[in-house]
Order: C-alpha cells, then sequence, then structure tokens
C-alpha cells in the first residue's frame, strides 16, 4: 500500500484543476448571459469592424435607469386603509417577477419549451407558487405569441434587470380596485422577421418602464361590461362566453367550469409607457 501513496499528490492536483476548470467555465457562461457578456461581446464586434481600434468604438447603451412616476406616500396609506391584511411589498415583488417571466415566455428561445395555453402555470413566483393573471391577460399574452408565430416574428429578450418598482396609481370604485406597480429595468431586446433584424438591436442594451396593472373584484353585482370582460372566461366545451364569474355550469350547454376565486388580486394588464 505504502509504495502508492506517491500517487496521492499528483491524483489530488488533477481532481483540483478539472473542478477549478468546471467553476471557471460555469463562471464564464453566466457572464457571456449576463449585461456584462452583452457589453463585451458588442465592444469585441466593433473592435472587429474597426480593424482593432479603439477610437472609433461606439457602445450601444441607454445611460441610466428610466425616472418613475411614483406615488407610494399617497397611495400606499389608501391601501393599507382599504387591505390592512395585503402584503404591498410582496405584490410588489410578484409584479417584477411576473415581467420576468412574461419576458421569458415571449421569447423565441423558449417558445419550444411552452404550449400557447400553458401561461398560468408557467408564471411561477417564491416557492413554486402560481402567479393569478385574469384571464384576459392570459388571452392576450396568448394572442401575442400566436400573432408572432403566425407573422413569423421571433422576439428576443436577454440581460433582463429589474432597477426599481414603485406604485404608480391606485383606483377603487364599487366593483374593483386597481393597483398600478410601474418599474424601471433594462434588457437586451430585438426582433427577427424572417431571420432579419426588423425591431431592435442585438447589441443594444435597452432603458425602459413597464406598468403591471393588478385587478381586485370588491363587488361582482356591481361589475360593469369591461371589468365583467377582463375576468369573464369561455366555457372549455362549446366556448361560449360564461356571463357570471361565479357561474358553476355553462348555461348553454351545461357543462360543470370551474368559479373564479374573485377574493384574489390578479395581474391584469402588461404595457411600455
Amino acid at each position: 500500500m505504502g509504495e502508492y501513496l506517491w500517487l496521492i499528490w499528483p491524483i489530488s492536483i488533477g481532481i483540483g484543476l478539472i473542478v477549478i476548470g468546471g467553476v471557471i467555465a460555469s463562471t464564464v457562461r453566466r457572464i457571456r448571459r449576463s449585461a456584462l457578456g452583452t457589453i463585451v461581446n458588442a465592444v469585441s464586434r466593433e473592435l472587429q469592424r474597426n480593424n482593432g481600434s479603439l477610437d472609433q468604438i461606439t457602445l450601444n447603451q441607454d445611460t441610466g435607469p428610466k425616472s418613475l412616476s411614483g406615488m407610494n406616500e399617497t397611495f400606499k396609506p389608501q391601501i393599507e386603509k382599504d387591505f390592512p391584511t395585503l402584503n404591498i411589498k410582496e405584490l410588489m415583488s410578484m409584479s417584477e417577477c411576473l415581467l420576468q417571466s412574461y419576458f421569458e415566455d415571449i421569447d423565441t428561445d423558449n417558445q419550444t419549451l411552452r404550449h400557447l395555453r400553458d401561461v398560468e402555470r408557467e408564471y411561477k413566483f417564491k416557492n413554486g407558487r402560481p402567479i393569478p393573471l385574469t384571464p384576459s391577460l392570459m388571452k392576450n399574452i396568448s394572442m401575442e405569441k400566436a400573432n408572432n408565430e403566425s407573422e413569423r416574428r421571433k422576439p428576443y429578450f436577454a440581460s433582463v434587470r429589474i432597477h426599481r418598482t414603485v406604485i404608480n396609481h391606485y383606483s377603487r370604485r364599487a366593483a374593483t380596485a386597481v393597483i398600478v406597480f410601474q418599474t424601471a429595468l433594462e434588457y437586451l431586446h430585438y426582433v427577427k422577421k424572417n431571420d432579419i433584424v426588423s425591431l431592435g438591436n442585438p447589441d443594444r442594451i435597452q432603458q425602459v418602464r413597464y406598468n403591471v396593472e393588478w385587478l381586485y373584484v370588491i363587488d361582482e353585482s356591481k361589475l360593469n361590461s369591461s371589468e365583467t370582460q377582463a375576468l369573464s372566461l369561455n366555457c372549455p366545451s362549446c366556448a361560449a362566453p360564461i356571463t357570471s364569474i361565479s357561474s358553476r355550469n355553462c348555461e348553454y350547454c351545461g357543462v360543470s367550469i370551474e368559479p373564479i376565486d374573485i377574493r384574489l388580486w390578479r395581474a391584469d394588464k402588461i404595457y411600455t409607457i
């Protein structure tokens, strides 16, 4: 046994080098996928275009996060008064998570991993909790993906980084309450059509603002037509519109349906401003 002890050191060193090499490779891959990696790649391409000259390099990147229209001091006390059990900070964090999940879902590279009707199952919060969406938002996202596919548009999102989120607006009516969160973020976003970039710049980090509207039903009997439309469903059997969100059976074909839990904040709209 003693004559083999001299092999321990070379073997240990070899294993150590393999482990270190794996860590370095993993780190390099993460950097390449990050905003820093995007910048480095852009600089490399500019160097190639300008024959290695640094003087002519123009790095395509917006300067600084977008400013936000924050109304936390005005609206937060009102929300806390109307909904004392609501965790505003958690809902704000869920709103940020929703944006990141939305970009991942729309991104062409992820399309093969998802089905158009799997939107709600794919949008997850902490500990795998689903992010509640209104049927209207689910339908809009599905239509956006379907339209991209039919028109051969390939949107790409990468290097998404959330800067800050604020309460932008709050309103309460007889039937519903709406909270609007506004988020400043940056991302690399462009669209290809027929494998040609038709929108955006693959090398440009953009600074943008997004609004996410969250809807809560206070009194179903007082919903107006647009609010009912946002929360309405179609019958899974005959596709007829379901006029009441608490209905348990389709009034056309009689099939059993799952009623919506109205005592729940649901994301209703996502849009840039």
